[in-house]
């Protein structure tokens, strides 16, 4: 304890904290009024500060003042007094559910000794799985999980006891059957670089066989395409992975002529069985279909 200076007194700006509200005693500072053996005071009536001070055999009031580390100060909301003392401390311990995964830069999943606010834990869902916009945890003794988006939820807190929370597992993504609405169309130039995929959406992507990457569909037709296989899935989402996939092949201009040439011959066994001809003719028939084919692959141009 101690008595306050001039400059102290001074700080306090509000002048009815600086007045003795019960007895308007003048009350001494420590600090030297301006002839020795003079003490600055502070008059109780109106809290005026006396820098001149009084001589220091009167009998003033005094008004002890003391440093205070407001940390270890508890209120209780029962008694509605303070004590002073050491804070209680308590310990948080988090159970991480399945399929998920504390981040490395946040707090311990094992926390001791708080008397205050707990680091933040941050979890993360594993691929193929996300915490849907109804997830929640039961808070436990001020501890709570709050869900940041569809990756991620915080649990944070100051503990008023100590606290065990175990958090809901994530849920797993589901995965669409392929699409069967895209359709490919086959080059017809000797270029073959016009080539076709129809009812491609904005909800899937494509891409050639070979390639690396997937490509967003647009809704509109994808052309100026090459001769190969082509693969054409739903997209992933955040609750949903991406589909399996539809494949689809583009041929180029000759197997393409090829293909319908020979789909042509078969044309003339439509609706037919060899019932319908005497034994020789359907030899005859279905021998020259067969030479015709043959004849159709081994050709390097056809017209038409």
């Amino acid at each position: 304890m101690f008595l306050l200076t001039k400059g102290e007194a001074y700080a306090i700006t509000n002048a009815d904290v600086r007045k003795d509200a019960t007895a308007a005693m003048d009350w001494w500072l420590c600090s030297q009024g301006n002839d020795v053996g003079n003490a600055a005071f502070v008059f109780g009536d109106d809290g005026y500060v006396y820098d001149y001070g009084d001589d220091v055999d009167l009998t003033l009031g005094v008004r002890p003042a003391l440093k205070l580390d407001l940390s270890s100060v508890i209120f209780s909301s029962e008694s509605k007094t303070f004590t002073v003392g050491s804070a209680a401390s308590y310990s948080v311990t988090i159970t991480a559910g399945d399929h998920m995964t504390k981040t490395t830069d946040s707090g311990a999943a094992s926390q001791t000794g708080l008397s205050g606010a707990m680091t933040d834990v941050v979890y993360t869902a594993d691929t193929g799985y996300y915490f849907p916009e109804n997830y929640s945890v039961t808070a436990v003794n001020g501890i709570s999980v709050s869900r940041n988006s569809y990756t991620q939820i915080t649990v944070s807190g100051t503990p008023t006891a100590n606290a065990a929370i175990t958090l809901t597992a994530p849920t797993q993504k589901t995965t669409p059957d392929a699409p069967t609405t895209a359709a490919a169309s086959d080059c017809t130039t000797a270029d073959n670089n016009d080539g076709k995929l129809t009812g491609v959406t904005t909800a899937m992507e494509y891409k050639k066989s070979d390639a690396d990457s997937w490509t967003r569909g647009t809704g509109s037709d994808i052309t100026g395409l090459v001769p190969g296989t082509y693969y054409v899935r739903v997209k992933a989402t955040d609750t949903a992975n991406a589909s399996a996939n539809q494949e689809l092949t583009i041929a180029d201009s000759l197997t393409a002529k090829k293909t319908a040439a020979k789909a042509d011959l078969d044309t003339l066994l439509a609706g037919k069985t060899e019932a319908d001809y005497d034994a020789a003719d359907w030899t005859t028939l279905t021998q020259a279909i067969t030479d015709g084919k043959t004849a159709i692959d081994n050709a390097t141009t056809i017209d038409g």
